[in-house]
């Protein structure tokens, strides 16, 4: 149950050489014809709403990933995406809590989500976005 109030976090924009640093990672990938997946993984609800600002996050990821055809981007942290509110499938998390852990229960889920998906990449080796807008 949502409380009345709870601690809110910002989202802190990467520093500019971590930034530059992950670029040089994705072009020596890209060069060497890598597929990567980036993964956002699912928080519990409460968690996922103490993080407000999450989609400024994804936009961050997804501007530096939009670039290179070989990387793929899958956001499981979103309500319609994953049951954020399932209790069952975490083992931690709340309101006012920055992070959350899977359960047995949630990762067994997850990682039937993640075989689908990973399927449907590697069948195609194209770069899109699962699961988020690009703008």
């Amino acid at each position: 149950q949502r409380p009345p109030r709870f601690r809110k976090f910002h989202y802190v924009p990467f520093p500019g050489g971590e930034g530059e640093w992950f670029l040089k990672l994705l072009q020596e990938l890209e060069r060497d014809r890598v597929t990567v997946v980036l993964v956002s993984l699912p928080n519990h609800i409460g968690t996922h709403v103490s993080n407000f600002q999450r989609r400024e996050f994804m936009a961050d990821l997804g501007r530096l990933a939009r670039p290179f055809a070989n990387v793929h981007i899958l956001d499981y942290n979103r309500p319609e995406r994953f049951d954020l509110g399932n209790d069952e499938y975490f083992l931690d998390g709340g309101y006012g809590v920055t992070n959350s852990h899977l359960s047995d229960k949630g990762s067994r889920v997850l990682n039937r989500m993640l075989a689908d998906d990973l399927r449907e990449i590697l069948g195609q080796r194209s770069g899109r976005a699962r699961g988020q807008k690009r703008r």
